[in-house]
């Protein structure tokens, strides 16, 4: 949407730089999914098309002085970020780091004792600028590269780097992401850092007051290297956290890996396959999120309700509605289902009579006559078995945040199975996530044709 008020072009790119949790059918999810939105973007791309061109900037940044080889040990360098010590590998020259990179890249005993490390403020009240990684090394298969790379960048690096490589003018990015930003007017104003890392091909250290840039450094020591690229500008924007959901990606393989959901497309996940398995119609989620849009910066929670409201909206003028009863009344079997705006229903084999029912159709309330009717034996015996399954909040606790193990709260309750029957006449008509209200039960999706 913002692509199309500027006349500009949408890049959806994947940040594959991590091989232990990046896959192909993950991928292949999302673009599957995104019709469903009625989102195209103009162009895909992988942060892996780009790692040969990645790892020979790395090298050119080592020369330059950015980057640096570290092989301190991780809880040492744990420690000592949180002490705002600088490491002594901090002084290692260029020629050293760039032998510790190529074995990094190479893979090999000594080379996976290293990372590679950005030169900037170890004494900073900023934690993200006290010499965060940009390179580190990963021996697992990379579902796109295979075995060809050894070392990954992080995201630190990757990110604004390829920004500048696609000619990104505009970069959306969350709040949580803010101590590793800084405008580029403070940047600019203190020196012209492009200009002398091209015409001297040496690093210029800016003092960012702690407001954050390691986003702007990168990419301006990229653009550096690279006279026909250009900086992006960062637009933030506040997330929007849903109660009792985990949103984040560690919290959702968490699940994942203790089989407590079944795929991405589980309905109790907040993914785009997940939502629309569980009937959420695209125009109540694009309605739901639009007016999340404020000039506010705070980050908002809120519960499910409001989201399932537009989404009943959505649905009421279209969804089919037949009748489903439990297995412990197979004869005579209850009956209700809208035809048109004409209401049949069945209370039992009584002698039929007259009566009335009224249901609210937007602000309108409509009073419709029927009579009613009852099934014997062999009407009955004709119902459609169904399996009904119903879903509720996957975690216990309201606000999912980073600390919280996802595991130990999940909500066993989760999802209940219970067996029915039904009128043939309208779900055998059903499709694959067709919305049908069953009477007297609720809204349920046809997930599977048995």
């Amino acid at each position: 949407m913002v692509a199309a008020q500027f006349q500009g072009r949408w890049i959806l790119r994947f940040d594959d730089t991590n091989p232990k949790t990046c896959s192909g059918p993950c991928v292949d999810t999302y673009l599957r999914d995104m019709p469903l939105l009625g989102l195209q973007p103009d162009a895909v791309s992988h942060a892996s098309d780009y790692f040969a061109a990645m790892a020979a900037d790395a090298a050119a940044l080592i020369q330059s002085g950015l980057l640096y080889a570290d092989d301190t040990p991780v809880e040492l360098m744990r420690q000592q970020r949180l002490a705002k010590q600088a490491s002594s590998a901090r002084e290692r020259p260029a020629a050293a780091s760039l032998a510790a990179w190529a074995e990094m890249q190479a893979g090999s005993e000594s080379g996976r004792a290293f990372c590679l490390r950005f030169r900037l403020q170890p004494g900073s009240k900023n934690g993200a600028l006290r010499d965060p990684v940009a390179y580190r090394v990963i021996l697992e298969p990379h579902y796109k590269t295979g075995t060809a790379f050894k070392a990954y960048p992080t995201y630190d690096f990757a990110c604004p780097w390829l920004d500048a490589a696609e000619g990104v003018t505009h970069a959306l990015r969350t709040l949580e992401f803010r101590d590793r930003d800084c405008l580029y007017e403070l940047v600019q104003q203190q020196v012209q850092l492009r200009t002398q890392l091209r015409d001297r091909g040496e690093l210029v250290l800016v003092e960012f007051k702690d407001r954050g840039g390691l986003y702007q450094l990168v990419q301006q020591a990229v653009v550096g290297l690279h006279p026909g690229w250009h900086c992006s500008t960062i637009w933030e924007f506040p997330r929007i956290h849903m109660a009792h959901t985990p949103q984040a990606k560690v919290h959702q393989r968490a699940l994942l890996g203790a089989g407590l959901v079944d795929g991405p497309a589980d309905p109790r996940l907040p993914t785009l396959a997940g939502l629309m398995r569980a009937g959420c119609h695209p125009d109540a989620l694009r309605a739901f999120l639009l007016e999340q849009v404020t000039p506010a910066r705070k980050e908002t929670h809120h519960s499910w309700d409001k989201l399932w409201t537009l989404n009943r909206r959505c649905l009421d003028p279209t969804q089919q509605q037949a009748h489903g009863c439990g297995p412990e009344q197979p004869e005579p079997a209850e009956v209700a289902w809208k035809q048109g705006h004409v209401v049949h229903d069945h209370c039992g084999p009584e002698q039929p009579e007259t009566a009335e029912v009224a249901w609210k159709q937007g602000h309108v309330v409509t009073v419709v006559r029927y009579k009613q009717a009852w099934l014997d034996q062999a009407d009955a015996e004709l119902l459609l078995p169904l399996r009904l399954v119903s879903f509720s909040h996957p975690v216990l606790v309201e606000r999912v945040v980073e600390e919280v193990d996802v595991v130990a709260e999940f909500n066993c309750n989760s999802r209940r199975e219970s067996l029915a029957c039904g009128d043939p006449s309208l779900l055998l008509s059903a499709v694959k996530g067709a919305v049908v209200q069953l009477q007297r039960k609720g809204l349920f999706v046809v997930d599977a044709l048995l």
